[in-house]
């Protein structure tokens, strides 16, 4: 998820180009400060606190981060409140609130059902131990799926191998691999599925 900038100076659209190209990249102490020179410079941009807390996030400054999505969500508006309760998911989940990031990705797939979002509360479900669910999400999100669900189907296949699935699990891997064929996790499992599958059969 990335925000949009409308009606800008040069200057601001310059700034937004190198924060964007930062984020992209994964640059993590990159997209720090060019994120903090973005909303000291345009604090009224709801998305320049959006970046600047998924950096935060990565850099597992949750304080730091909550105070910069509490500023994006006074600034957000309706269309973009699913975008922000799904940046507080990401902030849960990676400070191992588990709870908190399932309810807040809830949220988000109540303000619209996308792919992303049910990946996302999937994926935290899963960690929970919760599989049942899990793989409902992510069944649902290949369904629903405008582009490719490369992701579903890796989290998919996951679940599926930890419950000795290894068949249905190497199905998921096999179509992760399809549609990314330079997906090294998902090649890494599926050698891994193969192997049990092959240490079952002679055990």
């Amino acid at each position: 998820m990335r925000g949009r900038l409308e009606t800008t100076t040069k200057a601001e659209r310059k700034l937004w180009v190198r924060l964007m190209r930062a984020w992209n990249d994964g640059n993590g102490a990159s997209h720090f400060e060019v994120a903090a020179q973005y909303t000291k410079k345009y604090p009224d941009n709801v998305w320049g606190w959006v970046a600047l807390a998924d950096v935060l996030v990565h850099l597992a400054n949750y304080k730091a981060a909550h105070r910069a999505l509490s500023r994006a969500e006074k600034l957000a508006t309706a269309n973009i409140r699913r975008h922000i309760c799904t940046q507080w998911g990401h902030l849960y989940r990676e400070s191992f609130d588990l709870n908190r990031a399932e309810r807040w990705y809830r949220r988000a797939v109540k303000y619209k059902t996308t792919t992303h979002g049910l990946i996302f509360l999937g994926a935290v479900l899963a960690r929970q131990g919760r599989f049942p669910e899990a793989k409902r999400c992510h069944r649902l999100a290949v369904r629903l799926a405008t582009s490719p669900p490369d992701e579903a189907y890796y989290n998919l296949g996951l679940i599926l191998r930890a419950e000795r699935r290894y068949a249905n699990a190497l199905e998921c891997f096999e179509q992760e691999i399809k549609i990314n064929p330079k997906y090294k996790l998902a090649r890494e499992a599926r050698k891994d599925v193969l192997s049990a599958s092959r240490l079952r059969t002679n055990g």
